[in-house]
């Protein structure tokens, strides 16, 4: 197996993208990667950074004709991709579309912006007003602070933890249970972090879950 360089990688990417970019097939090309010594784990991620350049290059346009409504207008500047690159750009965008809009109404909800102006801003042929009602509800939800039952159960279990990691913590002075001091205090921090998810709100706390979680995966590879 060859070793494949970032350069080349570059280079041969930089290749396959002229020849997707005049329809032409990539059969000769992965033949002449294989000649190379490349082996196919290698070739695919070559067409991958070359499809990447390639949606990059048209995804604009095929944005700004989606939110047009006029692309069946302009697929001729499309002839040369094939149809399967052609959707997978179309999707990508959309995908974009739909995330843009839905980030503007979470900024705009932050700055204080009254709905209707949120509307007038955000509504797309792709993201209609039920569609900001429906993430402002999501808005709201995740970024109120918890409360009532769940508030109260947060502060219980907190409440509860650090007590228990002061009681074991104190009876370790008297017992011969030293090598327990650690686990104490991760009781504690479980504790604060309890209370601290008490008086947040719920996308805060998901936060906290998420890099609790991405933590453990990280110390524990391998």
């Amino acid at each position: 197996m060859k070793k494949l360089s970032y350069k080349d990688k570059l280079k041969y990417a930089e290749e396959a993208m002229g020849l997707i970019d005049n329809g032409e097939s990539l059969k000769e090309f992965k033949t002449k990667m294989k000649n190379l010594g490349y082996i196919n784990s290698q070739i695919d991620k070559i067409l991958k950074s070359a499809k990447t350049q390639i949606y990059d290059k048209y995804g604009p346009k095929v944005n700004q004709y989606l939110l047009a409504t006029s692309l069946d207008q302009h697929l001729d500047e499309f002839e040369n991709l094939s149809d399967e690159d052609f959707e997978a750009i179309q999707k990508r965008e959309y995908e974009r579309i739909i995330s843009k809009s839905k980030a503007t109404v979470s900024r705009l909800t932050k700055e204080g912006k009254s709905k209707e102006y949120v509307i007038n801003e955000v509504v797309n042929p792709y993201f209609n007003e039920n569609d900001v009602d429906n993430h402002l509800e999501t808005y709201h939800y995740y970024n109120s602070p918890v409360s009532g039952e769940e508030k109260n159960n947060y502060q219980v279990i907190g409440v509860g933890l650090i007590l228990a990691g002061l009681g074991l913590f104190y009876l370790s002075y008297d017992m011969d249970v030293r090598k327990f001091r650690a686990l104490i205090i991760v009781i504690i921090i479980f504790g604060i972090r309890n209370l601290i998810k008490s008086r947040s709100t719920k996308a805060a706390i998901k936060r906290m879950n998420d890099n609790k979680k991405r933590f453990w995966k990280e110390n524990n590879q391998g």
